[in-house]
């Protein structure tokens, strides 16, 4: 039962992860590109699928072919959903982040656009990101933890990165951020799967 527990806990966080991944795609799609609510909606079912198909191909050790044809298939998807000016600017916003494209980046990006941070407070917030980051993963790891004790320790992590950010934002920045957070979270309650399914 110990050994279900800490496996259903691990599955659980590394579920919450890519759905989190998904919400900052799909949000950064959204911001950069003025994708309409039906295009939202679209755009986010496709990095869904996209994000289960990387990650079972990963999880596989298949060739980087097959990684390349996920990519390929996600961009024609794509594709059908935008626009023609629409998938041209995000192309090139794929090109301007070759290299470096990555959940933490557009993460960073999206902070530093959403809250008009200056060079400072960007390098400071992107530290504090990445650091937490870290801290996340090792806890994700931790398989020695309980559910219950994995949650405070998770719930202890997040009230220490917001006091942190706090520390850098304005009180305008810091509460609009917050706002943003809360949306999300919403929604991701909102396409949460049911707890019934989550014991099974």
């Amino acid at each position: 039962m110990m050994i279900f527990a800490m496996a259903s806990t691990i599955a659980f966080a590394q579920y919450d992860v890519q759905k989190a991944k998904v919400e900052r795609f799909s949000e950064y799609m959204k911001t950069e590109l003025s994708l309409t609510d039906d295009q939202y909606v679209k755009v986010k079912t496709i990095d869904q699928e996209f994000f289960g198909q990387l990650k079972s191909t990963r999880k596989d050790s298949a060739s980087r072919t097959a990684i390349k044809k996920i990519r390929e298939d996600r961009v024609a998807a794509l594709k059908n959903v935008l626009t023609e000016k629409q998938f041209a600017q995000w192309m090139a916003l794929k090109a301007n982040h070759q290299g470096k494209r990555n959940g933490k980046q557009i993460r960073d990006d999206y902070m530093k656009k959403e809250l008009s941070l200056n060079d400072d407070q960007y390098a400071k917030v992107k530290a504090i990101n990445q650091a937490y980051a870290d801290r996340f993963k090792t806890l994700r790891r931790d398989s020695t933890l309980a559910k219950g004790s994995s949650r405070a320790e998770f719930n202890k992590l997040r009230e220490e990165k917001n006091a942190a950010l706090k520390g850098v934002l304005t009180t305008e920045q810091y509460n609009k951020w917050v706002s943003i957070k809360s949306k999300h979270d919403g929604r991701r309650k909102d396409n949460s799967v049911p707890s019934d399914q989550k014991k099974g």
